[in-house]
């Protein structure tokens, strides 16, 4: 045993002095790298014996750190802490050094300096140092192909994105310079972890997908909604250009790599998993709606079974156009000719079928016939007009909303232009409550509908009037429609309905002039027929008058023949006013239910009121010189009717005298000439 490579002489007293002149004369790290490694190849041949005594503490171990410094360690050491390592091929050595310097020397993994490994790959006895660095020294080969997976482990292990992004930029350039096979990078593939969209690792994948820049994925879905079935997308970082120890990367050329060898997936290639699509419950656009045809057809031209989850939600997901909104699929029509026409006119949204708007997809839309099939659409050349009666039979008793109250008028006009009405159709709408009207949602059969009177017909009865404001002002367009229906649209007909369900408001002065006019023209109209009706109208004070609201028996009509007659007291005529000229026309209506319209029948109704003011104690000189001016003006007038007028307050107390009120009979006119006997006789007056 000899440093014989020194030129020192064998020291032959004991081991330990080569250990100390080993440590003493800084050999580890002062030698040049033939001479380093000549001696590491004396401790490699001498092991048995130097490998029990102090040498394992020494530095043999030479390596270059991430600052591109040497650094030291002992075999212990290194064996236990450091990962050393070198590479058998100089140019895969160098190329592997500068770029673990690059990330850092990850995991404490360190590689001998270029120059060391020259030397230690030309030495003449290599192999015995290889076996020797590797058993005892802890220093061990490694291939490109190799110490990518060293790296990804720590990289795997820290969570380290950016340490990712390196190593595969140096996979890429390997690649490229051949330092990796084909064949090693469909193998890194399977294991590497990747930054995923949201920028962090992902180590666990069933499926890699494109970068969601730019992608058709991201252009259908927005987001990748499959993250849980670890259908993973590469991150943006993956598309950006870099120079990574020295070496430049251009834009793309990195995602291209990826996207090759760990066979990334826009949306056409993907096989969706048992999942549902979320996106098919939203509105798509023009250009997502084609592509998820598209997706379909590329599925089903290379025969991907679909899962049921999957295409059950693009079925029923309200996604697709229609010409009344978005619809599910399988709620859609595509026709032509005849069938869109009916669609289109009677009610394209009629309880949620929908005719497909081509205006916003365009003809195109017409080439994905088979994928529209499958997910629902309908294309058979079908009765139209038959599927939308069964549907509408079956919803009859349903409350429907006004649109779909018009559409079903509209459908019932096509129907009948087209003789195509059935009565069965016809019995089922009449008796079906679905026509909102003042009671609530009704049968139409014996509603009514008249604008005209609706006010008043709310007011005074309680009939099912149909809301118009509901369904809009284009109601009034169907009145043949409605009449089919049973809806009562005839004056004639109101007239008796109104009779038989007449009812007051509780608050009879909210009674309308319409009301008013209304009942009127009931009694004109029904004529003998109205007695239940002006019983229930005569006593009840409805009428408006100059004194509030009066029953009919209490009013008056204005009338010039009363003349001065209304000086007497005041009585409720009737406010013109209010009523307008109109009610002047219903004399025969106002006389029947006991409006006072003339002078002859008024007279017993003003003399009714003046008792009862005079009983009252509110008869006042004014009252009394106007009865007298009326009388004397009947006297010269109507002398027919004076007698019946004085008859009525002949025995009445009316007159003021010095002993009260006393009767015309009782009462004394006082006079001069009566002087002499008033000393004699007390004189009422």
């Amino acid at each position: 045993m000899a440093l014989d490579f020194l030129e020192v002489v064998p020291a032959e007293s004991e081991c330990k002095w080569y250990v100390k002149c080993i440590e003493d004369c800084k050999l580890t790290s002062l030698a040049p790298s033939d001479v380093y490694m000549e001696l590491l190849y004396f401790i490699a041949i001498n092991w048995k014996i130097l490998g029990t005594i102090d040498v394992r503490s020494i530095p043999l171990s030479r390596y270059i750190t991430a600052e591109r410094k040497w650094m030291f360690g002992d075999v212990r050491y290194v064996k236990q802490v450091e990962n050393v390592c070198y590479a058998l091929d100089s140019q895969q050595h160098a190329w592997i050094n500068k770029w673990n310097i690059e990330f850092g020397c990850p995991g404490n993994l360190y590689f001998l300096s270029v120059s060391n490994q020259m030397a230690l790959v030309s030495h003449v006895s290599r192999r015995h140092l290889f076996a020797w660095l590797s058993g005892d020294a802890g220093v061990v080969s490694a291939t490109v192909y190799e110490y990518i997976y060293l790296v990804q482990e720590f990289a795997r292990e820290t969570g380290d994105p950016k340490l990712l992004k390196s190593l595969t930029h140096f996979l890429y350039h390997s690649h490229l310079k051949n330092f990796v096979t084909e064949s090693e990078v469909y193998s890194v593939r399977e294991s590497m972890p990747i930054i995923a969209g949201h920028d962090q690792i992902c180590d666990e994948r069933t499926e890699t997908l494109v970068p969601a820049s730019g992608s058709k994925w991201v252009k259908l879905m927005g987001c990748n909604p499959f993250v849980e079935k670890k259908y993973i997308d590469l991150g943006e970082a993956y598309t950006e250009s870099g120079t990574f120890a020295g070496e430049h990367t251009p834009k793309e050329d990195l995602i291209k790599f990826l996207t090759k060898y760990m066979k990334a997936k826009d949306l056409l290639e993907l096989c969706p998993p048992y999942l549902a699509l979320p996106v098919a419950s939203s509105q798509l656009r023009v250009d997502q709606a084609f592509l998820l045809l598209e997706w379909i057809r590329t599925l089903q031209f290379n025969k991907v079974e679909m899962p049921a989850m999957f295409i059950e939600r693009i079925r029923v997901g309200k996604w697709m156009k229609t010409c009344s909104g978005f619809n599910s699929p399988n709620h859609c029509f595509l026709f032509h000719d005849e069938g869109e026409y009916v669609f289109l006119q009677m009610g394209n949204v009629l309880w949620g079928f929908s005719v497909i708007d081509e205006q916003f997809y365009g003809t195109k839309i017409r080439l994905y016939a088979d994928e529209l099939k499958l997910i629902g659409v309908r294309f058979e050349s079908m009765d139209v007009c038959r599927l939308i009666i069964d549907h509408v039979t079956s919803l009859a008793s349903s409350r429907i909303t006004s649109e779909h109250g018009i559409l079903l008028l509209e459908f019932i006009r096509y129907l009948k232009k087209g003789e195509k009405l059935y009565d069965e159709f016809l019995r089922t709408l009449r008796k079906g409550e679905w026509m909102k009207s003042s009671k609530g949602y009704v049968a139409p059969f014996g509603s009514v509908f008249l604008p005209s009177i609706t006010g008043a017909l709310l007011q005074i009865t309680n009939l099912p009037v149909i809301d118009e404001t509901f369904y809009g002002t284009t109601f009034g367009c169907y009145t043949a429609e409605l009449k089919l229906l049973g809806v009562v649209m005839d004056m004639e007909e109101v007239y008796k309905l109104t009779a038989d369900n007449f009812t007051f408001p509780e608050a009879l002065s909210t009674v309308t002039r319409e009301s008013v006019l209304l009942i009127l023209r009931c009694l004109r109209n029904l004529g003998p027929l109205a007695a239940g009706l002006i019983e229930k109208i005569s006593c009840e004070p409805w009428l408006k008058t100059s004194l509030g609201f009066k029953s009919p028996s209490s009013s008056f009509l204005p009338n010039s023949e009363y003349g001065l007659l209304l000086n007497v007291v005041e009585v409720p005529l009737i406010d013109e006013s209010f009523y307008g000229n109109e009610i002047c026309s219903f004399i025969a209506e106002l006389k029947a239910i006991g409006v006072v319209l003339d002078f002859e029948s008024s007279i017993k109704k003003v003399v009714i009121q003046f008792k009862l003011v005079s009983s009252s104690g509110g008869l006042t000189s004014a009252n009394v010189l106007s009865l007298l001016t009326c009388t004397k003006n009947m006297k010269e007038t109507v002398p027919s009717l004076l007698s019946t007028f004085r008859s009525f307050l002949f025995g009445e107390s009316w007159l003021k005298t010095r002993h009260g009120f006393k009767s015309p009979p009782e009462s004394v006119l006082f006079d001069v000439k009566w002087g002499t006997i008033s000393q004699y006789v007390d004189l009422e007056n």
